[in-house]
């Protein structure tokens, strides 16, 4: 019976402390996810309803928090980003889909990457379109905020894990380039994307620093996503 007493309190324990963690990873990266929902909602317009994506962004992380498992060696940033966007996302696709004439924005930009020579340029789009480079820029917010997915394919970039023996000269090479294709990055991109992702600064700080809105600021970061995918993918071509 004491045993058992014992076994009992010792797992009562353990869920205590598992409770007590869970909670600290939420209140430690609370401003994390103000920055990510700040990087969704900067281009939105002023009626919406930005409480409801602010608890979106919460219960994500709140998610995150629960399904997280430190033994597998993951950053708790990486795992909880694509949750917390998630979640702010599905709740702006149910608030705010994009009007019919950004979604014929998008579909021009869409169909120009399609057909015009890599790398290409948010200038190059807007000589094939029509469309102003600031146009060009707006659709490419836009499709970040309610088109993920369409825009993983055309600028979303991340850096996967490489392992194996070889895996410390992939990421030295993989470095370079990435180095080299930031380098290329016109000025006021290149800070933004580096003062953003390197230096974990908010959108609406960056833009005080830049003396540009927090709306400028998202689409100058979109831009330089887009940039930097199209010259990393060629850098890749070139190679093989």
């Amino acid at each position: 019976m004491v045993i058992r007493n014992i076994e009992g309190a010792a797992k009562a324990y353990e869920a205590k402390q598992a409770a007590s963690d869970r909670e600290q990873l939420i209140l430690d990266h609370i401003e994390y996810t103000q920055a990510v929902l700040s990087s969704i909602t900067s281009n939105l317009p002023a009626n919406v309803d930005k409480d409801n994506l602010n608890a979106a962004g919460l219960l994500g992380l709140t998610e995150a928090a629960h399904s997280f498992d430190e033994s597998r060696g993951v950053n708790f940033k990486s795992f909880a980003f694509p949750r917390i966007r998630g979640a702010v996302i599905d709740e702006l696709r149910r608030i705010s889909p994009l009007p019919q004439k950004m979604m014929s924005r998008v579909k021009l930009v869409r169909d120009a990457i399609e057909w015009l020579t890599p790398p290409v340029t948010p200038e190059a789009i807007a000589d094939a379109t029509g469309l102003t480079v600031d146009e060009v820029e707006d659709a490419f917010a836009a499709m970040k905020v309610s088109m993920p997915q369409g825009w993983d394919e055309i600028g979303g970039f991340a850096v996967t894990q490489v392992d194996g023996p070889d895996a410390q000269v992939e990421k030295k090479e993989l470095v370079e380039q990435l180095a080299d294709a930031i380098e290329q990055l016109p000025n006021r991109e290149r800070m933004v994307l580096t003062m953003y992702y390197m230096e974990s600064m908010l959108l609406k700080e960056i833009g005080v620093v830049l003396g540009i809105s927090e709306s400028r600021t998202s689409r100058v970061l979109a831009s330089a996503e887009f940039r930097l995918k199209q010259k990393f993918e060629s850098m890749d071509t070139r190679d093989e």
